[in-house]
């Protein structure tokens, strides 16, 4: 799984996911899936009126590369209501490797409970591009009902079936209302920094946006710093997190000597076992044990905070 820039001309569009068939698979045994997976929080999704006498239709759309064409699933799945509500739709995929957006309506749910009002895991919004019989082999759920695995994508094609196959999509909205092609809002281009702030909410990190976590050292892992005066050999340094995230995140620190090195920092020039301690949604401490430092030693620390949904 990579970004592109394999993108649908004329939209505005800079990027797209792009999933690689590096294993082919023309024959899916039962428990095989391939689908791309989006959480969202109960608070956001409030906004259909999911579980009440005044609930709205859900409109989602996509731009969608494919390898096969035939019929394509899009599913969203409540983890909200106690008995775990689902719904799937379909779109065609009429010529191979060529962009479509794709275009479902799903209908008001009235039934099941109503979404919540915190930060916890509300709803799933499902592309499938494989399914097993485990997933297919029911009755297609068109309609909002109780979960029920063998109707989440019945009639989904299999991409898999080829080491050329490459899958991407971009462009996704989900909308409230019933709209087709002519009438489906244009897709929402955000200012980066808009976005990058949202997506804060959820993943933060030390390390410049260009860099994933443990890849790069010394100046560019954007690594927190300590110089131990006075002959102290027990390093605490505060991390503020900007925004505040979503619930207490998990910590994981690099060392800046030496890259993909977890659970480290790095006391003059080589790695000390590091931890954190007093983590909460808007900081975190963290220290070095101090038989690993020796006093007026530069102390430096890479982080990634996790607060995924």
């Amino acid at each position: 799984i990579t970004q592109d820039t394999d993108v649908p001309t004329g939209y505005g569009f800079t990027n797209s996911l792009k999933m690689d068939c590096t294993t082919a698979n023309s024959s899916l045994d039962a428990t095989d899936f391939i689908f791309v997976n989006m959480r969202f929080e109960k608070q956001d999704m409030r906004i259909f009126n999911k579980g009440t006498s005044d609930a709205k239709k859900i409109t989602v759309a996509a731009w969608v590369k494919s390898p096969t064409t035939g019929t394509h699933v899009v599913g969203l799945y409540d983890a909200n209501s106690s008995t775990n509500r689902y719904c799937m739709q379909t779109y065609t995929i009429s010529s191979a490797n060529t962009w479509t957006k794709a275009i479902v309506t799903f209908p008001a749910d009235t039934g099941g409970d109503e979404m919540g009002t915190d930060n916890t895991h509300g709803m799933n919004l499902q592309f499938w591009f494989a399914a097993g019989s485990n997933y297919s082999s029911g009755s297609a759920a068109t309609v909002w009902e109780n979960y029920t695995t063998a109707n989440q994508a019945v009639g989904q094609v299999n991409c898999s079936s080829s080491t050329d196959n490459n899958i991407l999509i971009t462009g996704i909205q989900m909308e409230v209302g019933e709209f087709d092609s002519t009438t489906i809002p244009p897709f929402q281009h955000e200012l980066f920094g808009d976005n990058l702030r949202r997506c804060e909410r959820y993943c933060q990190k030390s390390y410049p946006h260009e860099h994933p976590p443990g890849t790069v050292t010394s100046g560019d892992a954007g690594r927190d710093f300590v110089n131990l005066m006075g002959g102290s050999t027990d390093p605490h340094i505060m991390v503020k997190f900007r925004p505040e995230m979503r619930i207490t995140p998990t910590v994981t620190t690099y060392s800046t000597a030496n890259a993909n090195t977890t659970g480290k920092m790095t006391a003059g020039v080589t790695d000390a076992t590091a931890g954190t301690n007093a983590v909460v949604n808007s900081s975190y401490n963290y220290m070095a044990f101090a038989s690993s430092v020796t006093a007026s030693d530069d102390v430096y620390v890479a982080w990634l905070a996790d607060a995924e949904l």
